[in-house]
């Protein structure tokens, strides 16, 4: 038969976790992170995506844990004037607010459908500026675009274990 001590110590723990699991889960949301000016930013670059995730310090670097209230959605959004990328810019986002001004109302019915989409492109021109949004709501979602052929396929084992690592660490 158990001792005493054996059951209380069970009870304790068993306590513990029942008081753990009470507490109400914060979800979060995995997104890309970055910002380029031109074509030939990193921001762009699929591969630099996928073998640069830690920096020369070993720190994870191109994603971000997004954390209420901004874990509504991850975005991709584009500012073009005449045609020219002058950025492009991945991140979260409460659904609502994105890089782009807020209080510019000519791009009001572009954020409300932001809401909405999921994976999916919208545009806004207005003369020579086109302003696009790709929002969406799963882990990484904002991240590069594969081909059909899978042509970074082979290393998604590699994201996914730096993935899981740096989440344990923190």
């Amino acid at each position: 038969m158990a001792s005493y001590r054996t059951i209380r110590t069970i009870t304790e723990i068993y306590v513990v976790l029942c008081l753990l699991g009470s507490f109400e889960q914060v979800a979060s949301l995995i997104c890309y992170n970055c910002a380029g000016t031109n074509l030939k930013s990193q921001c762009l670059d699929a591969g630099y995506f996928l073998d640069g995730f830690k920096d020369t310090d070993g720190n994870p670097q191109m994603f971000k844990n997004c954390t209420a209230p901004f874990n509504t959605s991850c975005y991709i959004e584009e500012y073009r004037i005449d045609g020219s990328l002058k950025s492009h810019i991945r991140d979260c986002s409460d659904g609502m607010t994105y890089a782009y001004p807020v209080n510019d109302t000519k791009y009001a019915r572009l954020r409300w459908e932001a809401k909405t989409l999921r994976n999916q492109t919208e545009c806004i021109f207005t003369g020579t500026v086109q302003v696009c949004l790709t929002a969406c709501s799963t882990d990484f979602c904002n991240g590069p675009q594969y081909d059909a052929a899978g042509t970074y396929g082979p290393h998604i084992p590699y994201i996914l274990i730096l993935l899981i690592g740096t989440l344990l660490s923190q």
